[in-house]
């Protein structure tokens, strides 16, 4: 079966949707190397164009109770006004930024305080962050992050990371969890593929930059969190944690590993509702407004095709939606993004015997690890 074949079904039974993306603008004041969206790319108004209070009968709450809103873009900061609306609205809720931070410090403290987790887009060390993001970007990124700390902010950090051509995964994600002027409380990576045709458009050889660079960082990233276990931490590599969790029986998996058609949706600026944040001008993905639906009304959403033969799916949970729809790198290029992902199982699998004595011996470090909301509740991908 060809990647063009791995589509979306919709099943009838109902969703029990919890968290919503709302996009709070359309703007970014960045344009990094690897995106460069504009609002005219997001197909969106620039800005919300409805009242904060239409959100309320399509959450079926009128205070926020039971709900998790991402705040997400663009970049969410350049509407401030209208985050701090939908917060003073919906007062039970519970809030997540996703964000390049750039302008946290002109978010109000009493709202800064009220978020449940900030995951902020950082690509690694200095150099790395500001070749792919702008010069200057990494400082910009920690003094911000210094300052939501000064002023009292005690949530998780997560960094989530954009894996390209240049990235040596490892070396990155230990730059930010221990080596960081403001240490990271997670890391999480997203991989900069099939976004774009044919595979090698602007990857040159990425089959050798997958065998070559990709997955021996891979390794070295899972000799540093051995080490670190063996000493008694457990840093949160949500990759890493996300799957043992799952092949230490711990976790089943209850389709895509990012909730999108399950327990998470997209509100665009002018109310659509969307199944996954990506693929604006998708038809696919435009399932109605917030107008005419109410969450109830939301209906499964499952990738199948191609995922639904694959010997780790059970691990796994399926490639990225968009992915799987778009097929832009075709059956060779989903079998090369998958190759990556078949490696991560692999390295997590090997570890089961030792990371299984460790829990039975007791390190309470792990088991934390293991149980950390950022593996669960925040809508990362967990697979990169």
């Amino acid at each position: 079966m060809s990647a063009a074949d791995s589509t979306a079904q919709v099943t009838k039974s109902k969703t029990n949707p919890s968290l919503f993306f709302v996009f709070t603008s359309a703007d970014c004041n960045l344009s990094c190397t690897y995106c460069g969206a504009t609002a005219e790319d997001l197909q969106m108004p620039h800005r919300p164009t409805y009242p904060v209070d239409d959100l309320a009968k399509f959450f079926e709450s009128e205070d926020g109770e039971g709900i998790t809103v991402v705040f997400y873009g663009g970049e969410p900061l350049t509407s401030i006004p209208f985050l701090r609306k939908v917060m003073d609205r919906y007062p039970k809720a519970q809030f997540i930024l996703q964000s390049n931070v750039t302008l946290l410090h002109s978010l109000p403290t009493e709202y800064l305080l009220r978020l449940w987790s900030i995951l902020v887009s950082i690509d690694g060390s200095e150099a790395t962050t500001d070749g792919y993001r702008s010069k200057g970007l990494y400082k910009r990124v920690m003094d911000n992050v210094h300052d939501a700390i000064d002023r009292g902010y005690k949530g998780p950090l997560v960094a989530r990371m954009t894996c390209s051509m240049k990235t040596d995964i490892a070396a990155e994600a230990i730059h930010l969890l221990r080596d960081a002027p403001v240490p990271f409380t997670a890391v999480y990576w997203q991989m900069d593929v099939g976004f774009d045709a044919p595979m090698n458009t602007r990857w040159g050889d990425f089959p050798g930059w997958m065998n070559n660079q990709y997955k021996p960082s891979l390794d070295r990233l899972r000799d540093f969190f051995v080490a670190e276990l063996k000493e008694g931490r457990a840093p949160i590599i949500v990759p890493f944690l996300g799957v043992l969790n799952t092949v230490l029986g711990r976790s089943a998996i209850n389709g895509l590993r990012c909730g999108v058609g399950v327990d998470t949706w997209s509100i665009t600026t002018d109310g659509r509702l969307m199944i996954c944040p990506v693929g604006f001008d998708e038809p696919w993905n435009c399932i109605g407004d917030i107008h005419t639906s109410t969450k109830s009304d939301l209906e499964r959403v499952d990738v199948a095709g191609a995922c639904d033969k694959c010997s780790i799916r059970n691990v796994c949970g399926g490639r990225c939606l968009y992915v799987n729809k778009t097929a832009w790198w075709g059956d060779e290029g989903m079998d090369w993004i998958c190759e990556g992902v078949r490696h991560l199982v692999k390295i997590m699998e090997d570890l089961v015997p030792d990371v299984k004595k460790m829990l039975e011996e007791g390190h309470p470090a792990l088991e934390m690890a293991l149980d950390d909301p950022a593996l669960s509740d925040f809508s990362l991908e967990i697979i990169p």
